[in-house]
């Protein structure tokens, strides 16, 4: 009889032992599973995180050649008017002194 009790013992510290490596084996199964997760949402913040940041560099760099472009064709455009006015200045200032002296100069004859 104690043979037998003690093989029943054996066989259910067998199966508590099973039991326990089971259940082991499934927390490190969700574990694992945990991890992996976390990691797949970690790469994809990082991923969307550095799309993110790169769409703004390039807008900004947009933004900064258009401002650019803007500018120096501000720029050209004064300097142009501000020829253009001189020159028609000058133009101007010589049509006068030319008629005036032509006219004081026929008065003098």
């Amino acid at each position: 009889m104690g043979w037998e009790n003690l093989l029943g013992s054996v066989k259910s510290a067998k199966k508590v032992i099973t039991e326990t490596e089971v259940a082991a084996a499934a927390v490190v199964v969700i574990v694992v599973v945990v991890v992996v997760v976390v990691v797949l949402v970690v790469v994809v913040v990082v991923v969307v995180v550095v799309v993110v940041v790169v769409v703004v560099v390039v807008v900004v760099v947009v933004v900064v050649v258009v401002v650019a472009v803007v500018v120096v064709v501000v720029v050209v455009v004064v300097v142009v008017v501000v020829v253009v006015v001189v020159v028609v200045v000058v133009v101007i200032v010589n049509v006068v002194s030319n008629s005036s002296s032509s006219s004081s100069s026929s008065k003098n004859s």
